[in-house]
This record gives C-alpha cells, structure tokens and sequence, in this order.
C-alpha cells in the first residue's frame, strides 16, 4: 500500500513522494497535514494540526481509517490525467 502525504495549506497532495496540486482548501482551517504510512503494518495516519491565533499546537492525532480522504487521492489520480 502507498505512503500519503496532503498539506492544506500547500494544496499539495503526494503519494510515494509524487506530489501534485489538488484543492485542499475544503479542510478544515485547524487542519495543517496528513500523514498515512500506508506501507506501515498495520497502516495507520497522524493528523497534524496548525498553530491556533494564540501560538497553540494540538498534538497529532492518530488514526487508522483512510477512507474519509480518499477523495483527495482520487483528485490526485485526476490531476495525472489532466495534465
């Protein structure tokens, strides 16, 4: 399975290293990144988060189901084809 990569603030998606311009500005604005080590056993992801107004980072968040950000994948795929 890929490594995945996705920086809102970049609108930079990257799988294997590969990156490409995908609209991100959808998430959320506390959101900074997305991290899935898809490769790892089992895979999992961290969410991180942007620093809030007042200098304040929430730690990273771990998780193990890719599916809500599959999308940005498939935009991804997409953007190949466009280009």
């Amino acid at each position: 399975m890929s490594n995945y990569s996705i920086i809102r603030e970049d609108n930079q998606v990257s799988v294997d290293g590969v990156a490409r311009v995908v609209d991100c500005s959808h998430l959320p604005s506390f959101f900074h990144a997305l991290q899935w080590y898809g490769s790892a056993s089992p895979p999992y992801g961290e969410i991180e988060y942007a620093v809030d107004t007042q200098g304040r980072k929430m730690p990273n968040t771990r998780f193990s189901d890719f599916s809500p950000y599959q999308y940005l994948i498939d935009a991804w795929t997409a953007a190949k084809v466009a280009a």
